[in-house]
């Protein structure tokens, strides 16, 4: 009869807690990495709302003339439409110009204030949203700032 030589429960399992040992460093990259793509993506779809909400706003100023609010929560164009932030929602008018495009939900972030200021013929609007800094993190308010007719550039 021969013997048949194997490995002891002894010997393997000191071979798996070495391989843990060893891997351990590279799952914690493997954690890390993914945390900071969240993160990069939270804010990625972040700037991506505020740029959405002045372009939208800053196409319907376009068409024609408008006018501010007194205390600048508001614009009103020349067609009688509007965009107005009252309680926590900044609500757009029935123009076609202001609608996200197909597939995007409008106001997908809470937005927490909007003001919109115009100085030496130059549209800001002020955009202040409530949200994460980092994925999975507190929400914090979160402000954008776009010039028109130099829209899409954050001050």
């Amino acid at each position: 009869m021969r013997a048949h030589r194997g490995f002891t429960m002894i010997e393997l399992a000191i071979v798996l807690g070495l391989m843990a040992l060893l891997l351990t460093p590279f799952l914690d990259l493997a954690v890390s990495v993914y945390r900071e793509t969240r993160s990069l993506s939270v804010q990625a779809d972040l700037m991506a709302e505020a740029e959405r909400t002045a372009n939208a706003i800053f196409r319907r100023a376009a068409l024609g003339p408008y006018r501010l609010d007194p205390d600048n929560h508001g614009i009103r164009f020349a067609d009688g439409s509007e965009v107005r932030f009252r309680d926590g929602m900044l609500r757009m008018g029935q123009q076609a110009a202001l609608n996200p495009p197909p597939g995007v939900a409008f106001g997908a972030i809470p937005l927490q204030d909007f003001a919109a200021i115009r100085r030496d013929g130059v549209l800001t609007v002020h955009l202040c949203f409530l949200a994460p800094i980092r994925a999975g993190g507190p929400v914090e308010p979160r402000h954008f700032s776009f010039d028109w007719p130099a829209a899409g550039v954050p001050r």
